[in-house]
């Protein structure tokens, strides 16, 4: 699977123990933790397929499962393209990544 791209109106900076997200467009704040600043900065055009990403973390932390690791990834991905700060190149590839938010939101929501 491609990895999607930093939305271009996104200005990115690195803070003490992780970074913080500002969406232009949206003035939506998003903060990362040391791991999420990792994934951030390995973003395209540094890495372009997931499993490159999925092998580099399992490098940088070798105690924690492969199979967490591809989750969490999958996890903070579609959570940063359900808020407008990345896109993938190929939109059916951004609607299957988000769908799984988008039945959780509207879980949520019939709960609230």
């Amino acid at each position: 699977m491609l990895l999607p791209r930093p939305s271009s109106d996104v200005i990115y900076r690195p803070v003490s123990g992780g970074a913080v997200l500002l969406s232009m467009t949206d003035e939506v704040y998003y903060g990362l933790n040391a791991v999420g600043a990792s994934i951030w900065e390995a973003l395209p055009p540094v890495l372009a397929e997931l499993d490159e990403l999925c092998t580099r973390l399992a490098c940088l932390y070798p105690d924690t499962d492969p199979d967490t690791i591809r989750a969490d990834v999958q996890t903070l991905l579609r959570e940063l393209a359900g808020h407008g700060l990345v896109a993938w190149p190929d939109v059916s590839q951004q609607d299957a990544a988000i769908e799984p938010r988008r039945a959780a939101q509207a879980a949520h929501a019939d709960r609230a």
